[in-house]
């Protein structure tokens, strides 16, 4: 910690590097990311691979309801945690009419002009 700096304002600059790592910073976590996923080197590395993997699948397993969903206002929380939960089916069953539904409703509007309006 530099000295003349009181510990708010040092808190204040840990939390803005944090919230806006610099751009160096980002590429070398994703180099040592992609590193431990291509070539794990002891037991660690092989469970943080798997764990890698895991959330990549989760990330566009929900990207793909995300897209399909987005237009009836899902959020990603609701898709990331269908995928984590393994309730994808659930989901589709619950949404998958409001979302025919809706886009029905788009036709018609589309469909009908006012006039005088």
């Amino acid at each position: 910690m530099p000295r003349n700096v009181s510990r708010r304002t040092y808190n204040m600059m840990r939390r803005e590097r944090r919230a806006n790592p610099a751009l160096a910073d980002i590429l070398k976590r994703m180099e040592y990311r992609q590193g431990i996923i291509f070539s794990p080197k002891g037991k660690k590395e092989h469970e943080l691979r798997e764990r890698y993997l895991d959330e990549g699948y989760v990330k566009q397993a929900a990207e793909k309801l995300f897209v399909q969903y987005k237009e009836i206002n899902i959020t990603w929380a609701a898709c990331v945690q269908a995928i984590k939960t393994n309730f994808a089916e659930q989901l589709h069953s619950k949404w998958g009419p409001k979302l025919k539904a809706h886009r029905e409703e788009q036709k018609a509007k589309k469909g009908t002009v006012n006039i005088g309006s």
